[in-house]
């Protein structure tokens, strides 16, 4: 048996290379090592979200630092069927709608307008049994760690979960504009009416206010610009949801819906990195390997994607291309001795 024990670029290696079996049993298979040698390769290391930065960073110079948007979201690994797993424990995942058992990685995604690219900058997972964090906590930390690193975009992007005051005053006191969801409860009162406040549900919307917004005084923050965005689902249904920006002078419903709609980069991201990198089939119960593995499937993640820059391709396309190199080479030199 070769002893010889994986790297971290061995392990990215893998993570490009493999399609449906992401597993350490499988990198020891093709390795010709033991299953012991990858397992201590994941707990030995120490790899942090600074390998992101690191990674990324001479991909957004300082001028696309300053333009596009900041995208805050989470995503939930899925381990149902890893109870013993230190990092999973019980959480709401957006992607089933319902709470599982699940490791949640909160993230950061930048995304140019001008390149339409989007990269993520920053991530943390929420652990709070061992770093005593929640959610909110890594996303605040996350973004004065943008600050820090002269990000100044357009905007800064997040859903109704995070629509915290601690967040909406850290970003306004940095003259940055907001734009985010907010609960069906929020307390606001309108122009003249300062001090008298009502559920955003319960306000009365006509056509015109429909159409350029509302500005409302958000309790314990000021003013804001408030939108009704109505979604039509199947069987006749609608979704009703409310959003808040701190720029008083977006001018109607189009112009919102544009604005937000570069938040959907980030649920393209979370879906590649999940679909592509296996990120989500790490069996290891041990926190540091799942953090280990976690980073070096994200890593995994800005290797294809700067290959897919290369190609002009989508990411899809070039891990496909991986397979189709392969497959190309088997057909030039067919190994299948055929009967006369």
């Amino acid at each position: 048996m070769n002893t010889t024990r994986p790297d971290i670029a061995t392990y990215i290696q893998f993570l490009l290379a493999s399609f449906t079996n992401f597993t350490g049993s499988r990198l020891a298979e093709l390795l010709g090592c033991s299953h012991d040698a990858v397992s201590d390769f994941l707990r030995d290391h120490s790899l942090t979200p600074r390998s992101l930065w690191n990674r990324i960073k001479r991909h957004l110079p300082p001028e696309r630092r300053r333009r596009g948007a900041l995208i805050l979201d989470d995503t939930v690994e899925d381990k149902n069927f890893s109870q013993k797993i230190e990092t999973a424990r019980l959480q709401w995942s957006g992607n089933v709608r319902k709470i599982i058992m699940g490791i949640g990685i909160v993230s950061w995604v930048h995304y140019d307008p001008v390149s339409d690219n989007y990269l993520p900058v920053d991530y943390r997972l929420w652990d709070a049994q061992r770093d005593g964090k929640s959610k909110h906590d890594h996303a605040q930390e996350m973004f004065l760690k943008a600050w820090e690193r002269d990000f100044r975009p357009d905007w800064v992007l997040f859903d109704a979960w995070y629509t915290s005051l601690d967040l909406l005053k850290l970003i306004a006191r940095r003259e940055l504009r907001f734009f985010c969801g907010v609960k069906t409860n929020r307390q606001v009162s309108l122009p003249g009416e300062e001090g008298v406040y009502q559920r955003v549900d319960a306000l009365e919307w006509t056509e015109e206010t429909a159409r350029t917004g509302r500005q409302v005084w958000l309790r314990a923050f000021g003013w804001v610009k408030l939108f009704r965005i109505v979604r039509p689902l199947s069987g006749g249904k609608e979704e009703i949801g409310y959003y808040i920006t701190n720029d008083l002078s977006v001018g109607d419903l189009e112009e919102a819906k544009a604005i937000l709609g570069q938040r959907w980069k980030i649920e393209l991201y979370h879906r590649e990195l999940k679909q592509l990198t296996g990120v989500e089939r790490c069996q290891a119960r041990k926190q540091r390997a799942q953090r280990n593995h976690v980073a070096c499937a994200i890593l995994a993640w800005v290797h294809l994607w700067e290959r897919a820059q290369q190609l002009s391709t989508t990411l899809y396309q070039a891990k496909e291309q991986l397979l189709n190199d392969y497959l190309k080479h088997q057909l030039t030199k067919p190994t299948i001795a055929v009967c006369p």
